[in-house]
Parts: C-alpha cells; structure tokens; sequence
C-alpha cells in the first residue's frame, strides 16, 4: 500500500489548479492508494456541490458531522480531477475550523 500526506495550504498563494495537476501525477506516478491532506480549504461564501455531484465524486460524509461541501473546497476539486484520468478514489472532508478571512479549513482522506 503506498500513502501519500500532503499539506495543501490550499486557495492561498498559489496556483491551485497547478496544484492540483501536480498531485494528481504524483497519485499516478508513484500508484498511490491512500492520500491524506491537511489545511484544505474552501470559501465561506461558496456555492454548496449538489449532494448527486459529491455521490459521483465518490464523496462519503464524516462519521461526526455533516460537512457542507463548497464549489471551491480544494479536494472536490481534486476528486474531479482524478476522475478525468480515470482513478476512482472514495474521500471525505471535515472542516476544523473557520477563520474571518472567510475560509474553512480542514482536512480530506481519499483512499
């Protein structure tokens, strides 16, 4: 089993779609199977992800709470991006906490 731990620091300076391009090669490259990620964020403000769209990405809800899934939250948008190359991972975030710049921070678990 090979595991990959990442601090994303996400939708702060810097390109996150680059980001994620990159973490995506790595998960093929290296044939990860477990990806943990922390300070993944997402926008207060951001339009909540359809729950049909989340059940596609192959999201699965924390066993404590119920998370609100933004537009921009950093592993959605990483979960689409691996579907495109065909790798189909099972992931969850759940928010530690929010701040007045208006982010959520958190972490994300894909396996």
């Amino acid at each position: 089993m090979r595991m990959l731990t990442l601090n994303c620091h996400s939708l702060l300076n810097y390109d996150s779609e680059r980001q994620i391009q990159e973490i995506v090669d790595q998960i093929v490259r290296e044939e990860i199977d477990v990806l943990s990620l922390q300070e993944v964020n997402q926008s207060q403000l951001a339009d909540a992800v359809a729950e049909d769209e989340l059940e596609s990405l192959g999201y699965k809800e924390p066993a404590e709470e119920s998370a609100v899934i933004k537009s921009d939250n950093f592993a959605c948008r990483l979960s689409r991006a691996l579907k495109k190359v065909k790798l189909d991972f099972k992931w969850s975030w759940n928010q530690a906490y929010r701040e007045a710049d208006g982010l959520e921070w958190g972490v994300a678990l894909f396996s």
